[in-house]
């Protein structure tokens, strides 16, 4: 394709825009001569159509004629100045047509003739420019994700990124992209895989193009290449290009699957081991070997967790934990258990918090679907030995985040429950034994004197012991709550002046349960 204003810059042409002259930008697909109404038919669109004007008798020839035209998505007339073109100028005004005059001694053939050279030299440098540009992706296929989204910045004006299960892989370029645009792209691309104009908070709007990669036919497609602007901003050399990167991003993907599968299991056994206590030291060191896990320092263990989940789901949250680590461009040591993944990242919590936002974000609401949670550890480790445990330390982590958000029988509602009661959820004899000898007496105290120490005592705490504040809350005068506070002590024989026995009776007021 060729615009028209390209062909009007021909000197030798000598022609000119004589009607609509505000559509210099129009593209022509291909040039042909037209001297019937007849031959209308033949045409599909886009072309320049150019007519000695024997079918010009009058203005309602030329009306019919140009109608045609218009009708069939022709580009633009090319009309010869020996015609009667007031009529012609009329219709096509009418009608929206570009019309170019063709002034003596140029004659139609030639127009053609010198189009038709265009388009083919267009076309001929398009093709040698994919070629070229397909040799220099298949060069650097093997070089990584970021090199490949850096050749195709390196000619463009708009920020560009590959969004896969759990990652968001950029150019050199910062990320175009925020958590409420990762949102957007996985509620409008689905498993689309088709080029895509989606929402986004920060630019308004952002081309997408679908990424093949080595998912099984029931696996979600999510990989997208995104360009940050619209489609209409984009031409087809433009489209081209991406769709050809799209391709050479989605066989670097396929390869990282293959590589994945080969180290996950080995990874994972490893870690096993270490727990159970079931490695020796030569046994490790040989492992750790075979599996090219490099030099340790400042690790964060990454830990996904559900009651249920199936091969399936687990098998994305892997996929999204190793795309999290490719995109943090660090070694990494994989674990999977039953019901859970992991993944040990050779980052410290600062170099990936920006990553494992985009990651969380990626897989929330399969989080949410499987009722799984995400939990996070890091500390410096100088075994692999130090790795293992961070695992377990992760998965520590993770039990208290999904602990915070269910809803537990006998748990006060709306209160802030502490770490410390939450860790004796699951543990009844415990929590049995420390609200009987905290609370009974008061429960007992109550039901006697038909009082209200219980609730006073939780107001008072959870007032921090600001005397002020808690009587104002319970509605009483200060001297009020000063004498239930002497009695609570009187009767429970604890010091609520003292840090130890308020944070005794706070963590057995969230932990009180129905007898």
């Amino acid at each position: 394709m060729i615009r028209l204003e390209e062909l009007l810059k021909v000197n030798a042409l000598d022609m000119s825009l004589i009607a609509c002259a505000n559509s210099e930008d129009t593209w022509i697909r291909w040039v042909h001569t037209v001297e019937d109404l007849r031959d209308v038919e033949r045409l599909k669109g886009g072309e320049l159509v150019v007519s000695s004007g024997r079918w010009c008798n009058d203005r309602s020839a030329a009306d019919s004629f140009v109608c045609g035209l218009t009708q069939r998505g022709v580009a633009a007339l090319g009309i010869s100045e020996q015609v009667a073109l007031e009529a012609v100028v009329e219709a096509c005004e009418r009608w929206r047509l570009p019309l170019v005059e063709i002034r003596y001694p140029t004659t139609c053939e030639r127009v053609s003739e010198t189009a038709a050279s265009l388009i083919v030299d267009r076309r001929t440098a398009i093709l040698s420019e994919s070629v070229q540009r397909e040799r220099v992706f298949a060069a650097v296929a093997g070089s990584g994700i970021r090199e490949t989204l850096d050749l195709l910045q390196r000619d463009l004006r708009h920020p560009v990124c590959l969004v896969t299960r759990g990652a968001v892989h950029t150019s050199s370029r910062e990320t175009l992209l925020s958590s409420d645009d990762l949102r957007l792209l996985g509620m409008s691309c689905g498993r689309s895989t088709t080029v895509l104009e989606v929402p986004s908070a920060t630019s308004g709007k952002v081309t997408t193009f679908a990424v093949e990669r080595s998912f099984a036919k029931d696996r979600r497609n999510v990989a997208r290449l995104v360009c940050g602007c619209p489609r209409d901003e984009l031409d087809s050399h433009t489209i081209a290009l991406f769709e050809q990167a799209a391709l050479f991003l989605g066989l670097q993907l396929q390869h990282g699957d293959e590589v994945r599968a080969l180290r996950r299991r080995g990874e994972s056994e490893l870690i096993r081991r270490i727990l159970a206590d079931e490695a020796s030291p030569e046994e490790t060191a040989a492992w750790v070997g075979a599996l090219q896990i490099e030099s340790l320092g400042a690790v964060t263990c990454v830990v996904i967790k559900g009651d249920e989940l199936d091969e399936l789901q687990l098998a994305d949250f892997a996929d999204a934990l190793d795309d999290l680590a490719d995109a943090t461009s660090c070694s990494r040591v994989f674990s999977q258990g039953e019901s859970e993944v992991g993944i040990a990242l050779m980052r410290s919590p600062d170099e990936i918090a920006a990553p494992l936002e985009h990651c969380r974000t990626l897989i929330e609401d399969q989080l949410n679907r499987s009722n799984a949670y995400l939990g996070s550890s890091s500390a410096v480790a100088t075994s692999i030995g130090d790795v293992a445990r961070l695992f377990s330390q992760a998965r520590q982590v993770l039990r208290l985040e999904s602990l915070r958000h269910s809803t537990v029988r006998g748990f006060a509602v709306g209160a802030d429950i502490p770490l410390a009661a939450l860790m004796l959820q699951t543990d009844m004899d415990a929590r049995r034994r420390l609200t009987s000898i905290l609370l009974d007496p008061l429960i007992e105290y109550d039901a006697s004197h038909d009082s209200d120490l219980m609730n006073t005592l939780d107001e008072y705490l959870s007032a921090n012991g600001h005397w002020n504040v808690a009587a104002a809350r319970l509605g009483l005068h200060v001297n009020t709550l000063r004498y239930r506070v002497a009695r609570i002590e009187e009767v429970t024989k604890r010091d609520l002046s003292t840090m130890r026995d308020r944070a005794d009776f706070f963590i057995a007021l969230r932990c009180r349960i129905e007898l």
